[in-house]
């Protein structure tokens, strides 16, 4: 991988351990196979945290691609390698939310994610025309661009599953699936490990309430002390 030399430290542990992993396959199940590594060999997590928080220009390089996402959590890019990527996804009442509609939603790649900290309450979704009205829409985002929903059509969805994720726990979704996910505790961190691009965009259900999404937003970039202070209050509840 081509890091900056300003930037490398803060990555050297978190590759070192990852490329000849999925060298191997990004398929979901390795993936979620090494995010379950990941859980078990915490100090790797740990000592990556611990020179980005000492290091201002990686600080800066990681704030300038991450991102206070709509669902309420901040999106931190830790890593990026061929066909991956390692988010950091951090739930805290120090960062502000851009949106705060929790809309059902599928994903454009496969994910594997540690509950680092923290009760993360995950709901699915399936269609029936028994449930409530969303406005299915194609959602679609590359790096630096502006992300857009597009409306195709209306439907009905009711929820299927309630499952609490707690501290400890690995999960996988093929990216598929249609679900929410809601922070149970101030601080909830996870760390995602996700695979390559299935396709190139997934479903978003829309209330007709928040139908101003469908507007083009840019991403608003992270600020230096925002992710100052969540990398230090994961790093305090990392064992």
């Amino acid at each position: 991988m081509d890091h900056s030399s300003e930037t490398a430290p803060t990555y050297n542990l978190l590759d070192w351990f990852l490329v000849p992993r999925l060298r191997n396959g990004t398929d979901l199940a390795t993936i979620r196979r090494i995010a379950e590594e990941l859980r078990d060999r915490p100090a790797l997590l740990r000592g990556a945290l611990s020179v980005l928080l000492g290091n201002d220009a990686a600080l800066e390089a990681v704030a300038t691609r991450s991102s206070p996402h709509a669902n309420g959590f901040a999106k931190v890019i830790l890593s990026r390698g061929d066909g991956w990527t390692l988010r950091l996804h951090v739930w805290s009442p120090s960062v502000k939310s851009v949106g705060g509609n929790l809309d059902p939603h599928g994903h454009r790649w496969a994910f594997a994610s540690w509950i680092i900290t923290g009760t993360l309450r995950e709901i699915t979704f399936v269609e029936d025309r028994r449930g409530q009205v969303f406005l299915r829409c194609d959602y679609h985002h590359d790096a630096g661009q502006p992300w857009n929903l597009h409306g195709n059509g209306r439907t009905t969805l009711v929820a299927d599953k309630q499952v609490d994720r707690r501290a400890g726990t690995v999960y996988g979704r093929t990216g598929a699936e249609v679900h929410t996910a809601v922070p149970r505790s101030d601080l909830v961190a996870t760390l995602v490990l996700q695979g390559p691009h299935r396709t190139d965009t997934t479903e978003v259900f829309l209330a007709p309430d928040n139908l101003g999404q469908l507007d083009e937003h840019e991403d608003e970039t992270l600020a230096v002390d925002d992710l100052r202070q969540l990398v230090a209050d994961v790093l305090a509840k990392l064992p």
